[in-house]
């Protein structure tokens, strides 16, 4: 007669190899699907347990695991990247427009950065934020010089710059940041460029 205490009730260990592996991962997802506040060792566990493996097979299992969900974080972080970032933009850009008279002509490339934690860096409005202190004037290339303004913000700076652009015929431009030329007019005010590409000038006729 067989006594049931000697029976060993393990499961069969069953050989580690690439389809073992592939199933006990696919298992592992669909613990974590149906048991989304299960601790994520504790589900390998009972997978590598299910399967018949020894700490040996389990390390293996826990490795793919943790690899597995590192190259899911990268993608869901992508994909939050490009997701943010485009509604930033839009937001930005929608603000220029509603201020303008007409169409918009550039990209808005000077905003502020901010850095969000399994994201990256993303554009933040600094539309509001002033430029340069007192009265100061706007040139791109050697035919656009701007009118005076007073403590300009960047919004007044993308409008500027969408004037320079209109008066130039350019093409659209993305508008990266202004810089001091250390020049002034005339009358002493001074002489801020506008970052983007300069203006394309037209070929003299040889002669």
């Amino acid at each position: 007669m067989i006594r049931s205490d000697n029976i060993d009730s393990r499961p069969i260990s069953r050989p580690l190899d690439e389809d073992s592996l592939h199933e006990a991962v696919e298992l592992w997802g669909l613990l974590r699907q149906q048991c989304p506040d299960a601790n994520d060792l504790d589900l390998c566990f009972s997978v590598a347990r299910a399967n018949g493996w020894d700490l040996v097979e389990t390390s293996h299992l826990l490795s793919h695991v943790a690899l597995l969900d590192v190259s899911s974080r990268r993608v869901q972080a992508d994909a939050n990247y490009r997701r943010i970032r485009a509604a930033r933009l839009a937001s930005i850009h929608s603000r220029i427009e509603a201020a303008l008279q007409g169409e918009r002509r550039l990209d808005f490339h000077a905003y502020r950065v901010e850095v969000i934690p399994w994201v990256g860096r993303v554009p933040d409005d600094n539309l509001d934020e002033p430029v340069a202190p007192g009265r100061v004037v706007f040139s791109w290339g050697p035919d656009f010089l701007s009118e005076v303004v007073e403590d300009p913000t960047w919004l007044d700076v993308a409008l500027i710059a969408n004037e320079a652009i209109e008066e130039t015929e350019a093409e659209f431009q993305d508008l990266e940041g202004v810089s001091d030329t250390s020049r002034t007019t005339g009358d002493g005010v001074p002489i801020y460029e506008l970052q983007m590409p300069p203006p394309a000038q037209e070929a003299s006729p040889a002669g």
